[in-house]
């Protein structure tokens, strides 16, 4: 029995060392350490990422302290569920390096003027919450000495899906893309922000791109219930996304100018969903703006207002494509409006010293003919069931008459113009001075309804003979197999 044991010793010896040299070392984390990086444990995060760059630090556990991500330093922070939140007075993360961070913790900040994440180089946000839990600011006056952005900017980011960026004050925004003062930014290069997707909640203003910044959302919810889920004040182009703000936002979106180096005003909308509560303007004017801005919007839905305020000069505001607007567009400004497109079911207003110019478009109420160019048409269209609505220009009339279905009336307000409709039963009126064609017919006073189809043409000489054809020989088929059954059934 003992040389039988000594025997299986050996061997079970054996085989750990043979083990041991296939696998690799492991340093498990000790008792204490926060954060880990290739299996080495940390007793401070900051000491994790000194010894990481190219590598992924992860949290062990909730943890407070400040960290540095260097300059010329990449690392990867995986929050794991973990909370980081600052210990002083100062940023919980400050990124001059190359920044990522994954997973589904919180990255936490709760002393006055200091950022949950500051940004001076680049970062590529893929999971995490950013908070400013003890956040106390209530209004835009006052602070409560806790406030401040839960984000800063002053490089290059990307926002990706998963990503949560909230606070609960009303005092600051919530995320700062730029510089509050430019003149801070000696070197004059822009902070660079793309958001792809992710929950964006509180603050001010929710996003606020400000001197110097360039914005570029393409996804992602926006919520605020303060001011406005979005500010621009200097380049912003939107592509998708969704903006709400409840009865307590006055605006969903806020665009302004100052001057043409850091504050341009340039804003581009091409998709989105812009909503607000039954008192809410979608779009307006920034106060203290000199104008606002140059705006220009092809796509998306805005339900609310559209209102240009007082300024001291002119911008310009351009909708056209498929734009919704479920609201009214104001001009009480400066600023230079036209409507070339897009669909809009309130009034259309010029109440200031600029000017509005309507080249097309879709109107729930006829916009007053003073603002309708003149070598623009305008129909009038009412269906067979439904509310009269208005057409401008020859692509929203030409997109009406594809739609229209017997019972239709169009009424011509304005302009030569010449239709095409396949539909029959469809009555075209002139009411205006210009000369108006159906399918090469002219309108006359008594009006013109398209004519009913025959079926099929079927006295055609081509496919009616060939429908002649076919129905007799189907007729002697017929015939010929109830003779055969007549036969069989005798037999």
């Amino acid at each position: 029995m003992g040389k039988s044991l000594k025997k299986w010793t050996t061997v079970a010896l054996s085989f750990a060392v043979a083990c041991a040299a296939v696998l690799p070392m492991t340093a498990f984390a000790a008792e204490g350490d926060v954060a880990e990086v290739d299996g080495t444990g940390y007793q401070t995060v900051q000491a994790a990422i000194d010894a990481a760059d190219g590598k992924t630090v992860i949290l062990l556990a909730d943890t407070q302290e400040n960290v540095t991500i260097a300059k010329d330093t990449t690392i990867t922070l995986d929050l794991g569920t973990f909370t980081l939140t600052n210990k002083d007075a100062k940023h919980t993360i400050t990124n001059q390096g190359t920044l990522k961070v994954v997973g589904t913790g919180k990255v936490d900040n709760v002393n006055h003027g200091q950022a949950a994440l500051w940004n001076e180089g680049v970062a590529n946000l893929n999971g995490g919450t950013f908070d400013r839990s003890k956040d106390a600011g209530t209004s835009a006056d006052t602070s409560n000495n806790n406030s401040y952005y839960t984000i800063v900017n002053h490089g290059t980011m990307t926002i990706n899906d998963g990503v949560t960026v909230q606070q609960p004050g009303k005092y600051s925004s919530l995320l700062e893309n730029g510089w509050y003062n430019g003149a801070q930014n000696t070197s004059g290069e822009p902070s660079v922000l793309t958001v792809k997707g992710g929950t964006f909640t509180g603050g001010l203003n929710t996003i606020k791109n400000d001197d110097y910044g360039q914005l570029t959302i393409e996804g992602g919810t926006f919520t605020n219930v303060a001011q406005a889920a979005l500010l621009n004040w200097n380049e912003a182009e939107i592509s998708g996304g969704t903006f709400k703000v409840d009865e307590g936002a006055p605006y969903v979106v806020l665009n302004g100018y100052l001057d043409d180096t850091m504050d341009q005003g340039k804003l581009t909308v091409t998709d989105g969903t812009f909503t607000g509560g039954e008192d809410t303007v979608a779009l307006a004017t920034m106060g203290g703006s000199a104008n606002s801005g140059a705006i220009a919007i092809t796509g998306g839905r805005f339900d609310g207002d559209i209102i240009l305020a007082e300024t001291s000069d002119g911008g310009s505001l351009k909708l056209a494509g498929d734009v919704v607007v479920n609201g009214d567009v104001i001009n009480k400004a400066k600023d230079d409006v036209v409507i070339a497109g897009g669909t809009v079911s309130g009034t259309v207003a010029n109440n200031g010293e600029g000017k509005v110019g309507i080249t097309g478009g879709t109107f729930a109420h006829k916009p007053d003919s003073a603002l309708i160019d003149e070598a623009s048409a305008v129909v009038g269209y009412t269906p067979k069931q439904g509310d009269k609505t208005f057409y401008v220009g020859a692509e929203a009339i030409g997109a009406l008459t594809e739609k229209v279905v017997s019972g239709d009336t169009l009424d011509v307000l304005q302009g030569d113009v010449e239709l095409k409709i396949d539909a029959s039963g469809v009555k075209v009126t002139n009411s205006g001075e210009g000369t108006v064609k159906v399918n090469d017919e002219t309108v006359t006073d008594e009006g013109y309804t398209t004519p009913e189809k025959e079926d099929d043409d079927i006295t055609n000489t081509g496919n009616g003979l060939e429908m002649v054809i076919f129905a007799a020989v189907l007729l002697l088929a017929a015939g010929g197999a109830a003779l055969f059954f007549r036969k069989r059934n005798a037999a």
